[in-house]
């Protein structure tokens, strides 16, 4: 026999080792102790060959074969190493013709086994493929059956995964067709045998990751599916596939997420019709103190597109791929859209933790719309527009809050990092240290060198309007050019009320300049003055309680001078009346009032000329020198 197979044996470089050839009263009983060729090599062959069938002709030979133990390398195989397709788009134009020609050459085997029947089992097969080894054992039976057409149907399984499949090919060759069903248990043996890496890399990330049993079987994941192919039309295939997994449950530092159980599925004509889905739906999503409960992730391919939705709760994000082969290429373009109805702060800390901050809380709904490109797995060039509608934001470390800030902003491009864009922004109250700003309106121009154009803002304070000329503001240092605002016929009695140590009261209209600067992230008051619309009739009433004539004898005529100066100061009609900031540049002295007034005491006309120094220990910085305000702090001479 030797002699016989020697040919087929140096022509494979292959190696052979009979152990016996028994003939019996039944047939041939032969023993294989050892076949091996390049990657692929058999220990323990036990052929049964009946002598009906060796004399009967092939049509009618029913082979019995027990294999101990298959051994094949993948990576040593003849072509294993043939060049891959250089693009993804070869690789796709190519699948086709690769799935018709393995199953035309599946077909071409089958025919040529002309068996009346065959059973096979083998005890263990190992596949060996980038140092990465499985094991499994099989069994196997083909036999004829209707029509006769040759069916072939196999059992692949070990402890961690069962494969069944049914394999029918027509008399002539011609037609084929695969079914089959197939099952996975226990998830951490069968990604440490097929994924191996993945287990390290959760760990160094310090992720958990389960898969749990479907309800009512021992598997995570149930898959089915079927082939047709003909050799009518050789590059077709038309195939479907169709799985559930488990229950998924992720378990990391920050957070995690359970799943119920998912599904999956792909069908294509084996033309130009390719379509796939996988369904998550999702019990529960938490990173950091962000949580949301009730949502699905839904993936689909439909054609030459594909797309990703992500829905939790009433929020929603979605991902749009025109060209699949692009995005396995890793380029070409992404549109996304994000429906935010419960955007807050916590989701914010969850996905970029060092943006806001610690004591920054707010409210808003936000709806995104736009595109970016991926070049070489990198995202570049994002442009689309945004919509938002806050309903509070909370600064306490600030004395800031914001109730009712709604804009949209349009981004054209980033360019260098930078962002180029405008946007339209509205506030209908900002409080800053209980300085109320209301009905604020304004635009943004934002351009490639860094530098944030604000123009046509206005607002609301203090009884009266505001409006600033454009000024700039730099996105990297945080700073801008010198900011003027215009205040027109602020209301002095609501001035007043804004200082709690000013124990009086104060009517009339003032208006005036007064100038701030950005520097650093803190607002600078540099200067300014509020002046006395002289059209508006102005009075002051402030009890002095004695603070002129405190020392003084009431004999003394500087005693009566200052008594009717303190009286006047309870009902004095202004004619005259200035604020002014920082006119001497100090910053210890930020408030200088000087005003001039009349008022009747008995009978006669006083007049008052009066200057105030109102004094701190340090800043010009305008959110500071607002909270001394409040808390009382200032120093008044």
């Amino acid at each position: 026999m030797h002699r016989m197979l020697r040919p087929h044996l140096s022509a494979r470089e292959a190696t052979l080792e009979i152990e016996s050839i028994y003939p019996g009263l039944r047939g041939v009983d032969l023993r294989i102790a050892h076949y091996s060729e390049a990657g692929f090599s058999v220990e323990s062959l036990h052929v049964k060959l009946p002598w009906v069938g060796l004399f009967g002709g092939l049509e009618s030979l029913q082979l019995h074969v027990d294999c101990s133990r298959i051994f094949i390398d993948i990576d040593a195989l003849p072509h294993s190493n043939e060049l891959k397709p250089a693009t993804a788009e070869d690789l796709v134009a190519g699948l086709p013709g690769h799935l018709g020609g393995l199953f035309e050459s599946i077909s071409s085997a089958v025919l040529e086994l002309s068996l009346g029947a065959l059973s096979a089992s083998v005890g263990e097969i190992q596949l060996t493929a980038s140092e990465r080894t499985v094991s499994c054992s099989s069994e196997l039976s083909v036999m004829v059956g209707e029509s006769n057409a040759t069916v072939l149907t196999g059992r692949v399984s070990n402890e961690n995964f069962n494969i069944d499949a049914r394999l029918r090919v027509d008399e002539t060759g011609r037609e084929l067709g695969l079914d089959f069903v197939a099952s996975a248990a226990n998830w951490e043996a069968f990604a440490k045998v097929f994924f191996p890496e993945i287990g390290p890399d959760l760990k160094e990330k310090q992720v958990d990751l389960y898969f749990d049993p479907l309800e009512g079987s021992g598997s995570f994941t149930d898959i089915s599916g079927y082939a047709r192919w003909s050799a009518d039309k050789p590059d077709r295939v038309r195939a479907a596939v169709l799985g559930n997994l488990g229950a998924i449950e992720v378990f990391t530092r920050s957070g995690g997420f359970r799943s119920h159980s998912a599904s999956f599925g792909l069908a294509t004509d084996g033309l130009a019709l390719c379509r796939a889905y996988l369904s998550l739906p999702i019990d529960t999503v938490q990173v950091g103190s962000w949580q949301a409960n009730e949502g699905e992730v839904v993936l689909r391919l439909d054609g030459s597109t594909a797309s990703t939705r992500v829905k939790l709760g009433e929020d929603s994000f979605t991902l749009k791929y025109p060209s699949v082969l692009d995005l396995i290429e890793q380029s070409g373009e992404i549109y996304f859209t994000a429906e935010l109805k419960q955007f807050g702060e916590s989701l914010v800390n969850a996905v970029a933790p060092r943006i806001l901050p610690l004591d920054v809380t707010f409210q808003a709904s936000l709806n995104i719309d736009g595109q970016v490109e991926l070049s070489k797995g990198a995202l570049v060039d994002p442009s689309g527009k945004a919509e938002w509608a806050m309903s509070e934001l909370q600064w306490p470390e600030k004395s800031l809050s914001i109730s009712d800030f709604s804009g949209a902003a349009q981004l054209d491009s980033l360019i260098d990092g930078v962002p180029v864009g405008q946007s339209d922004l509205r506030i209908d109250t900002l409080n800053l240290a209980e300085v109320i700003f209301s009905g604020i309106e304004t635009r943004i121009e934002l351009t490639d060198t860094g530098i944030a154009t604000v123009d046509d803002f206005s607002a609301r304070i203090l009884g009266g309007a505001v409006n600033t000329d454009s000024f700039n503001l730099n996105l990297d240092t945080k700073s801008s050019s010198p900011i003027r605002l215009r205040l027109e016929n602020i209301d002095l009695a609501t001035l007043a009320a804004a200082v709690p140590q000013f124990d009086g009261v104060l009517a009339g209209a003032a208006s005036g300049d007064i100038h701030l600067e950005l520097t650093n992230s803190d607002l600078r008051l540099k200067d300014g003055f509020l002046g006395l619309d002289e059209a508006v009739p102005a009075r002051l009433s402030y009890s002095m309680h004695g603070m002129l004539t405190q020392g003084l004898s009431p004999e003394s005529a500087s005693y009566r001078q200052y008594h009717m100066a303190e009286l006047a100061l309870e009902n004095l009609t202004l004619k005259r009346f200035k604020i002014e900031f920082f006119p001497e540049g100090d910053e210890s002295k930020p408030i200088y009032v000087t005003f001039y007034g009349e008022s009747k005491q008995e009978g006669t006309l006083v007049p008052i000329d009066y200057t105030l120094n109102v004094n701190t220990d340090d800043s010009a910085d305008l959110i500071q020198l607002l909270q001394i305000m409040q808390s009382g702090q200032l120093d008044i001479q």
